[in-house]
């Protein structure tokens, strides 16, 4: 509505159509084409009132509102995504954290056990005895 005031006031406040030279026109006051009669206002459509108008601010509040409602309601289910995601990182970590750890245990494992077969052919070499691998 606002663009085809906007429209109409450019068309029709500075330049006179109907005069034959297309001029602008400086028989009628500035006053006198603006505030033309409403049936000159074709551009606009329908006028409408101030009941017309609080009904239709009073949608768009309705609307803004709602679509308030539902940027509200999405912003809490992004939270409790962001929410479960950081808990499952944080059961992730803890899992990497153990299985890191029993990598560990496992190197230390394998450690002991090579120590521990040097040092028992070492001994058995040491006594006479012979050691055979499998």
């Amino acid at each position: 509505m606002v663009a085809a005031l906007e429209t109409w006031v450019q068309e029709n406040s500075t330049i006179d159509t109907d005069a034959p030279d297309c001029r602008q026109d400086h028989s009628q006051s500035p006053q006198d084409r603006l505030y033309r009669p409403r049936e000159s206002l074709p551009a606009l459509g329908q006028i409408r009132g101030f009941g017309d108008l609080a009904l239709e601010m009073q949608q768009l509040r309705q609307m803004i509102y709602n679509q308030s409602q539902a940027l509200s309601d999405f912003s809490k289910i992004a939270d409790d995504a962001h929410d479960k995601v950081d808990e499952a990182s944080a059961k992730v970590n803890i899992t990497l954290r153990r299985a890191a750890r029993l990598k560990e245990v496992y190197d230390q494992l394998i450690q002991w056990s090579v120590d521990m077969q040097g040092a028992v052919t070492r001994e058995a070499h040491r006594s006479g005895l012979t050691v055979v691998d499998d």
